[in-house]
């Protein structure tokens, strides 16, 4: 029972920011695109809702902590903005019809479950809850990376998790913040899984989904879910932002407007993002369907250039504010204030974060330079992930749609396809490759290449009219083995406790008291370094030059020059 209580939390969380992501958004969509925005989608909405709520996050949480009084002026003012825009029969009118009703509902459920699971994250307990605990007690302090490097890496995806805590009331909103967001991923996804049945030519993004749905689904089961990490969110993100840019070639730009901002508002989620979104914005700018006028590109560029003031320079001055540097762990623009973290320590952080994507445990100077821990880390992917089968789906298909080009065969993709969604994704891929390539950052975005591949095999081989009963059973097919992947998943960590929820770990601490006499918890002799929520101010490091600013942990900290 007491499961069940708790997913039924989860459920209303859910419905409280939901709905007020998609409030927020119908009214950006209204601002951004006028009254092409009444036919835009509810997928779009929500994205687009979800970048108003992580940029207005931003924006408060330079005065304010991120407390119960942001939810109640967040999520009430979504719920207004729903309520004004009159959107009750198209909510109704976007509800999956039949057996996809009912996939969605079970898939809901099963999202709800895992986000009980106890938090395996490794970084989690390093610093993502401890990055939580700041945002619900205290404005931005400056400084804030000198108590701990990871602390100004400056990831909105703790601030929309402190939002969730409704603080001080509860601790537990991490479990319903990554699982909504991949609730969200699948509707759209079986929303264009419904299409491929019903369009006599299946457009690229049906054929997408039907690859990503069980890939979405193989990633929410892999045990991470109830943690805050903004990978998930990433994923989420970027998968989203694909098929509405596959969207805008196939439908026009009716959904065209949320794109800028979900774009921007993935790289305050973690900085990696940024290579992919800007590879995008710039193919969807460049690259327009062939019917696009020089008018509707130049809209395309003032929305993106727009969006980018709009969240970029608050993101900017918060990562200024927390380390000293606006696009942290990179050390360009490095601020004059006393609060900047150290350069040497600066570099120090960008080195390990090169370092531990390439060879996990190895020194920087043991890594970086040299091309010796290629052959590890191909092993790693092997034994870890599911990227050796994308290389080999996408080799295959490959090789269909070069046979299918060489003959001149119809159907082959437009160049807005190519060089506007396939080529960006390319470009991402090797700038993740030659930078930090740990498979969790990256293999979302090979698999969205695979499945880029695969419906443009699919167009290029398969001649219409298509068959009914194949379309079917493709469908069937993805929605079947998405099935399989959630109920193949393995079990919880710990079975839930306290009406569902768990209690941190927790580790044995010390204070430790540096040379100005300031008092940090940190790990005691052998114990674990991650101190998960332990009571501010903790770091899992002694740094006997740490010192307050001022007299409060809200006037920042500074490190003191030997």
């Amino acid at each position: 029972m007491t499961v069940l209580v708790a997913i039924g939390v989860v459920v209303l969380a859910w419905l409280a920011v939901g709905a007020a992501c998609v409030g927020w958004g119908s009214r950006f969509l209204a601002l951004a695109a006028g009254k092409r925005s009444e036919t835009s989608s509810l997928a779009a909405r929500f994205w687009a809702g979800f970048a108003v709520l992580l940029g207005s996050l931003q924006l408060w949480h330079l005065v304010l902590p991120v407390d119960w009084r942001a939810t109640l002026v967040l999520v009430g003012g979504g719920w207004l903005a729903l309520y004004r825009s009159g959107l009750g029969a198209a909510m109704r009118a976007a509800w999956p019809k039949g057996g996809h009703r009912a996939v969605l509902i079970v898939l809901a459920l099963w999202l709800a479950y895992r986000g009980l699971d106890y938090p395996r994250n490794f970084d989690s307990g390093l610093y993502h809850f401890a990055s939580i605990r700041w945002a619900n007690e205290f404005p931005i302090v400056p400084g804030l990376a000198n108590l701990h490097d990871r602390f100004g890496f400056n990831q909105s995806q703790f601030l929309y998790a402190a939002l969730l805590n409704v603080h001080p009331f509860t601790n537990e909103g991490y479990h319903a913040a990554n699982n909504l967001l991949f609730l969200a991923l699948i509707a759209q996804l079986l929303e264009r899984i419904t299409r491929l049945r019903e369009n006599a030519v299946p457009a690229m993004s049906s054929w997408v989904a039907c690859v990503m749905l069980p890939i979405a689904i193989s990633r929410a089961a892999d045990g991470h879910l109830s943690s805050p990490t903004p990978d998930l969110a990433v994923f989420a993100v970027g998968v989203a932002a694909f098929l509405f840019a596959l969207r805008t070639t196939e439908e026009g730009d009716a959904d065209f407007a949320v794109l800028p901002a979900l774009l921007v508002a993935g790289c305050t989620l973690k900085l990696s993002f940024a290579a992919y979104a800007v590879a995008l914005a710039g193919g969807l700018i460049v690259f327009a369907p062939n019917q696009a006028t020089a008018t509707s590109r130049s809209r395309r560029l003032v929305l993106f250039v727009s969006c980018a003031l709009a969240w970029g320079l608050p993101y900017a001055v918060r990562g200024a504010i927390l380390s000293g540097y606006p696009a942290f762990p990179a050390t360009i623009l490095a601020s004059s204030g006393d609060w900047r973290l150290p350069p040497e320590e600066a570099q120090a952080a960008a080195n390990w974060i090169l370092s531990w994507a390439r060879a996990p445990g190895l020194q920087p100077a043991e890594v970086l330079g040299s091309w010796q821990w290629l052959g590890p880390w191909w092993q790693r992917v092997i034994a870890e992930t599911h990227i050796p089968v994308a290389l080999a789906l996408a080799a295959g298909c490959g090789l269909l749609l070069a046979s299918a080009a060489g003959r001149r065969k119809a159907g082959l993709p437009a160049r807005a396809q190519v060089f506007g969604r396939f080529i960006p994704l390319l470009v991402a891929i090797g700038v993740w490759f030659f930078s930090a390539p740990d498979p969790r950052f990256g293999d979302w975005l090979i698999w969205l290449a695979t499945a880029w591949l695969v419906a443009a095999a699919a167009q290029a081989c398969l001649r219409p009219p298509f068959n009914p009963a194949l379309l079917r059973m493709l469908s069937g097919s993805s929605i079947g083995a998405a099935l399989v992947f959630a109920m193949l998943a393995p079990g919880l960590a710990q079975q839930p406790r306290r009406f569902g929820w768990h209690s941190f770990h927790r580790v044995e601490v010390r204070t430790y008291e540096t040379l100005s006499g300031l008092r940090i918890l940190v790990p005691a002799p052998g114990a674990d370094n991650r101190l998960w929520d332990s009571p501010l101010p903790s770091s899992p490091y002694e740094k006997p030059n740490l010192e307050l600013r001022g007299n409060s942990l809200r006037d920042g900290f500074r490190t003191r020059t030997p």
